[in-house]
């Protein structure tokens, strides 16, 4: 049964107490953009699953595509605030510095099943809207952004802290050991016939197992004077 909506502002001042209407709105749509993609979600299933109308949905959100860049942008922005900043602390070694964005990102990750889907469906489609959602987040952190995530890589390497190389490989090496068993858990899950829970045990131990590649791979044990 669809739920009677009050008009209010378009920040919601006519919502619910207690979330409200654009809040569920959004709920619903990360879970239908998370299992269809952004081409196979429906704005009417999320107005369904929402409780509400499609003329509230497009009251609260002009369009689809409005919709989803919101959800990309807030779920995006908790990663962007959480890790990225670590990049630039003076007073974190090198080691430290990247453990720590590995770990962050892992838990993340591990916590929100729904936005790893996102992930994935926005890169097998080219990333259409999620490159421009990154650059303007780069862009709200004051002091972050890329030429200066790339410029602490290459203090780190010329400090001697970390093996000499191009900090895109580097920064590659982060993102796919980190996202890559999350996109091939199925098929692990089914080659290594996991019951349940255990893949889960396993993502709980990843970031000691990238720890233990860095420090026999990557990092040299030395941090020039």
């Amino acid at each position: 049964m669809q739920r009677s909506e009050t008009n209010g502002s378009h920040h919601g001042e006519g919502d619910e107490r207690g979330g409200g209407t654009r809040s569920r709105i959004l709920e619903a749509a990360t879970i239908h953009f998370a299992e269809k993609g952004f081409d196979g979600a429906r704005t009417q299933a999320i107005a369904d699953e929402a409780g509400v109308n499609k003329a509230m949905l497009y009251y609260h959100f002009q369009d689809k595509e409005h919709l989803y860049r919101e959800i990309l942008t807030s779920h995006f922005q908790v990663i962007f605030r959480q890790v990225f900043p670590t990049f630039i602390q003076p007073d974190l070694d090198a080691r430290e510095r990247l453990l720590t964005i590995v770990s962050s990102y892992l838990g993340f990750l591990r916590e929100n099943p729904h936005l790893r889907s996102l992930m994935l469906y926005e890169l097998a489609a080219g990333g259409p809207y999620l490159s421009s959602v990154v650059r303007s987040l780069f862009e709200s952190i004051p002091g972050l952004d890329v030429e200066r995530v790339f410029g602490q890589i290459g203090e780190m390497i010329e400090a001697g802290a970390v093996r000499p190389g191009d900090p895109r490989q580097f920064f590659l090496h982060i993102l796919s050991l980190s996202i890559f068993p999350f996109a091939a858990r199925p098929l692990l899950e089914s080659i290594w016939e996991l019951g349940s829970g255990e893949y889960d045990e396993l993502m709980a131990e990843r970031a000691d197992a990238i720890a233990d590649l860095f420090d026999h791979g990557l990092f040299t044990g030395k941090e020039a004077s």
